[in-house]
């Protein structure tokens, strides 16, 4: 398996994108990077990647088998508005691949049309919440959210629980598994 991580060019959130590698690698999971040219990226917190793709390549789809957007105040600046990026949000929606987004992030899905009447979750900043719900979210409150083969997380601190909600999507663990065993079933 192989995920394509999409990062602004500036002001990514590096934790994210650190914790979530972290976790994918541990699960034997490649990766690859992308963003809105190709070249060095620039987190917030100091760190950088290289962007060996950039977003204006559907046949990313093809490549990898799941897309996740990292946030950051990068995220607002960059990757909200990015044409070329809802173009491939909408590409791996239609192939029913994987698609995440953490913090700030999911504006992009909703910006792309793919969380229309769908239940999704953002940083609780008030211009991503109001963005959203343009895109027709139905924004809850909700640390992770998970809504067939999308998954958000509203925080940066959560990367890894959101790495491993990807991978239960990834794994085709159905999403009532876990609610059901919280709740004591037995099957």
């Amino acid at each position: 398996m192989k995920v394509l991580f999409a990062v602004a060019p500036k002001k990514y959130r590096d934790n994210e994108l650190l914790e979530s590698i972290k976790v994918f690698e541990s699960e034997g999971i490649k990766w690859g990077i992308a963003s809105t040219v190709k070249g060095r990226c620039f987190g917030i917190m100091g760190g950088a990647v290289d962007a060996r793709r950039d977003f204006h390549n559907l046949s990313l789809v093809e490549k990898f088998d799941a897309l996740i957007i990292i946030g950051g105040p990068g995220a607002q600046e960059f990757l909200w508005k990015d044409s070329d990026l809802h173009d491939l949000i909408r590409v791996f929606n239609l192939a029913k691949k994987p698609i995440g987004a953490i913090s700030l992030a999911p504006v992009a899905l909703a910006a792309a049309g793919i969380l229309e009447g769908k239940k999704a979750t953002v940083h609780p900043l008030r211009i991503a919440i109001h963005e959203m719900m343009k895109g027709d979210a139905i924004v809850i409150e909700d640390p992770v959210v998970r809504t067939g083969w999308i998954v958000t997380a509203n925080n940066s601190s959560l990367a890894k629980e959101f790495a491993e909600k990807m991978i239960d999507v990834l794994n085709g663990k159905p999403e009532w598994e876990k609610a059901e065993s919280k709740l004591g079933f037995d099957f």
